[in-house]
């Protein structure tokens, strides 16, 4: 059985498990900085020549297909396997190893089937880590703790962003897809292997619900998992939800920096702001929104939960949050056709820019709702 860490091993794993999910979001927007390349014909060198938009949105489409695909294999492995840390090496090798094979893809095909493959690693990874930190550290101090790990989401972002479109202009779209996998390596191998795994349940005084116990394994085990999520009506709006929100920022985050540059005025605003690249500024608005966002988003949570019991205070911060944005965006994307400067666009995206307290709210709240498997 594990024993409980000191502090600082604590604090040692909870920044690697953050510096990986910076990579992680950093990797998958790196995609959406280098897309205007791989749109033009004078600068994509793959086999076949220039892709379409509808190809250049499947890079992004296959990825997440595969990874929705696998992410309840990895969850249930999660929840019975004794060495969650391998599972987290596992992923992270074969997402570098994906990511990095994608950057020396000759044709649109193999590129596709690479960064689809990169969903697998993510899976395993992403399904594991926040369990993990929620198994270290007590109720009072996990909601603090997550929005550590998940405020890697906009700066990941925004990292990936201007990696994707500085790297890009540079040295091409290759090499900006080289960065991530090069570091995830560096840090799978120094930082990983040396990171707490606290036993199962610990932080809930339920250590010992170990792989097995009370025929929690098997196909027995998985099916009564499954019963207790669809008997969940709190979990199953949340993943309708979180479904909605995700199909809703994915399309911005992957088609934001290909739409400036291609709408009317927007090459004149990138100029008159001295050539600085929309990826660049997208990923500074990212950076802002989502801290801000973060941070605002837990304290007023906080404070509400200890009024609102009754009322879910985090489900009803979540859901107002998404929904004053949604007329938000759709004004950016109205003023960013209808004014020369792109200034007024910015300033929309800078207020409704999703920021990561939703999954932070939803992972506390979601493990309260359900058992803990076993």
């Amino acid at each position: 059985m594990a024993v409980d860490a000191s502090p600082a091993r604590k604090t040692f794993t909870l920044a690697v498990f953050f510096c990986v999910n910076l990579l992680n979001y950093s990797d998958r927007q790196c995609v959406s900085g280098v897309l205007p390349q791989l749109l033009a014909a004078k600068t994509v060198d793959l086999s076949g020549g220039v892709i379409t938009n509808a190809e250049g949105g499947m890079l992004t489409t296959s990825f997440i297909i595969v990874y929705m695909c696998v992410s309840p294999i990895f969850g249930y492995l999660a929840d019975r396997v004794e060495n969650r840390k391998a599972l987290v090496i596992f992923g992270l090798a074969l997402w570098a190893l994906a990511s990095g094979i994608s950057s020396f893809a000759p044709s649109y095909t193999y590129l596709l089937a690479a960064r689809a493959a990169v969903g697998i690693g993510e899976a395993s990874y992403a399904t594991v880590a926040p369990v993990i930190i929620a198994d270290m550290y007590p109720p009072a101090e996990r909601t603090a703790k997550l929005a550590v790990f998940y405020i890697a989401i906009p700066l990941g972002s925004a990292l990936g962003f201007m990696i994707g479109g500085q790297v890009g202009d540079m040295l091409g779209w290759r090499w900006a897809l080289r960065v991530t996998p090069a570091l995830l390596v560096l840090l799978t191998v120094l930082g990983v292997p040396f990171v707490h795994e606290p036993a199962r349940g610990a932080s809930d005084g339920a250590a010992g619900a170990a792989s097995g116990d009370e025929g929690g394994a098997g196909l027995g085990g998985w099916l009564r998992d499954v019963r207790a999520v669809l008997a969940t009506p709190s979990v199953l709006l949340s993943v309708f939800g979180a479904a909605a929100s995700n199909f809703a920022i994915g399309a911005i985050t992957v088609w934001v920096p290909t739409f400036v540059n291609a709408v009317e005025g927007g090459q004149a605003a990138v100029e008159a702001a001295g050539g600085i690249s929309p990826t660049l500024v997208f990923g500074g608005v990212t950076v802002v929104s989502g801290l801000s966002g973060t941070v605002l988003g837990s304290v007023i949570s906080d404070k509400l939960s200890a009024t609102l019991t009754d009322w879910g205070a985090e489900s009803l911060v979540c859901a107002i949050a998404m929904l004053g944005s949604a007329p938000l965006i759709g004004t950016a994307l109205f003023l960013a056709t209808g004014f020369d400067s792109l200034l007024p666009f910015w300033a929309f995206v800078l207020v409704v820019s999703p920021p990561p307290f939703p999954f932070i709210t939803c992972t506390r709240w979601l493990r309260a709702e359900l058992p803990l498997a076993g």
